[in-house]
């Protein structure tokens, strides 16, 4: 008996062993790899953007510190196939206040959490997996992913993800991307979704790469936002979006550009006297940057997007693309274009993030001039100077009520960037932005004075220090 268990455990450990052995071989003909990174960012930030220094709580000013937390993981476990885990807060330091953001597109009522835990609950900000197919050239990438179409005019969703289903193929004439992304999913209804179907190809061209995108959208999300259907509007978006893009090197030069157009309508769910409007509109950019001069890299950059004319009720011929979108100016973009323009997204399922969310380039012309430097391996920056203008005019009332058109000069904005790379673990950054306001902005800030003249506005400033933590 005694040598029938003897024999028995050396049986188990014998197999055990093997079994130990085969598993190793494996792991190292096909080793897993998971790399898990993460960031802390603190940024106290000091704005006085509202344009108006009679009052210090105007809707754009702020005053506090903020936490960005952000824990990636990163998986391969055979060579075919990826993934990714993204999870994010941002964070107060009281641990009660939630402000609304657009990172999350969150929305509360008020600036208040329900309870002090729910301030740590992080969002699922990335979540996909990738296949390569073993049949042909073509991956699969399915989840919650970052999504970018040519320089970021119409689509550059930065850590705003979104869902989508992308086929990546690379053919022996291009690079073909097909693909769907939700901006908004409902859950009961079928007509309450908001959905962009697109294909993207991209051709290398000796030292330029060029490229082509279409997009559809169709927003059908606020269908269902109208309390009384008959008479109140409950509009349908759907457009679609063709993108030309291109970048490279021209001897000693570099350069990126794009140009977009887009057509399409917003559809009136109204059963009396429903009011449709037609979307036509377009918007382009341009970069060239010098040879390295010193320790500067120079840049010049323009961007137009048109503007809706307000003569034409039935029509809207500004560049409404559904975003976010691709930065150009720090203060005016990020902080109160969404101030001044109409947001894009208008639907039931988006208008969480719409006052959030800047515009991109609708109804804005630029001309950017931009010095970047590098002084040693710890300490580089950007100036950059941004003079803005209105595509359209945008005619306010006075204080008899009559229209009146102050200009289409938005202003100058000068921004100052320094970063700071103490070592690769952490970093400081500094912005300082001032605006220097056109008169678009006089009478629309600070009203009209007793005898019906426009008041122009004051200079506007911003501040963010950040310190980053990485791991």
């Amino acid at each position: 008996m005694k040598k029938s268990i003897v024999v028995f455990l050396m049986s188990v450990f014998l197999l055990s062993y093997a079994a130990q052995a085969l598993a190793s071989s494996e792991a190292e003909e096909n080793p897993k790899k998971i790399d898990v990174s993460g960031k802390i960012i603190y940024r106290g930030r000091w704005y006085n953007l509202d344009f108006n220094d009679d009052s210090d709580r105007g809707s754009l000013n702020r005053k506090n510190y903020y936490g960005d937390i952000t824990l990636t993981m990163k998986f391969q476990p055979i060579e075919n196939v990826s993934g990714c885990f993204q999870f994010y807060k941002q964070v107060y330091g009281t641990g009660l206040a939630q402000y609304n953001t657009i990172q999350g597109g969150e929305t509360v009522a008020g600036d208040w959490a329900v309870n002090e835990d729910e301030n740590w609950e992080m969002t699922l900000m990335q979540a996909w997996g990738k296949v390569d197919l073993p049949f042909a050239p073509v991956s699969l990438k399915i989840g919650r992913q970052p999504l970018l179409f040519g320089n970021g005019l119409y689509l550059n969703t930065g850590i705003s993800k979104t869902f989508a289903i992308v086929a990546d193929a690379c053919l022996p004439f291009a690079k073909v991307s097909v693909g769907t992304a939700k901006l908004y999913e409902g859950v009961r209804e079928a007509d309450d979704d908001a959905d962009i179907n697109f294909v993207t190809v991209n051709k290398a061209v000796g030292p330029h790469t060029l490229g082509l995108f279409v997009a559809h959208e169709k927003d059908i999300s606020s269908s269902e936002a109208a309390p009384a259907p008959a008479i109140v509007d409950s509009l349908e978006r759907t457009t679609t979006n063709i993108g030309l893009t291109g970048k490279g090197k021209i001897g000693p030069l570099t350069y990126k550009a794009e140009f977009d157009y887009m057509v399409g309508k917003d559809k009136s769910t109204k059963t009396v006297n429903p009011t449709d409007v037609d979307i036509a509109g377009y918007a382009f950019m341009a970069g060239v940057g010098l040879p390295p001069l010193s320790i500067f890299k120079l840049g010049l950059e323009v961007g137009l997007g048109s503007g809706d004319d307000v003569d034409t009720k039935d029509k809207n011929e500004a560049y409404i693309p559904p975003g976010p979108f691709y930065p150009y100016a720090w203060a005016y973009e990020y902080r109160f274009i969404h101030w001044i323009w109409n947001s894009s997204r208008f639907g039931k399922g988006t208008v969480g993030v719409r006052e959030a969310l800047a515009p991109g380039l609708e109804n804005t012309t630029y001309l950017k001039a931009s010095a970047r430097w590098k002084l040693n391996k710890w300490l580089s920056g950007a100036e950059q100077f941004i003079y803005l203008m209105a595509t359209e005019p945008k005619p306010i009332k006075d204080n008899t009520g009559a229209s009146f058109d102050p200009g289409k000069n938005i202003g100058i904005e000068i921004d100052t960037i320094v970063n700071c790379l103490i070592n690769k673990h952490f970093s400081y950054q500094f912005i300082f932005a001032y605006v220097l306001p056109g008169n678009f902005f006089d009478g629309r800030i600070k009203g009209f004075d007793a005898a019906n003249k426009p008041i122009e506005a004051d200079n506007a400033w911003g501040i963010r220090s950040q310190f980053a933590f990485t791991f």
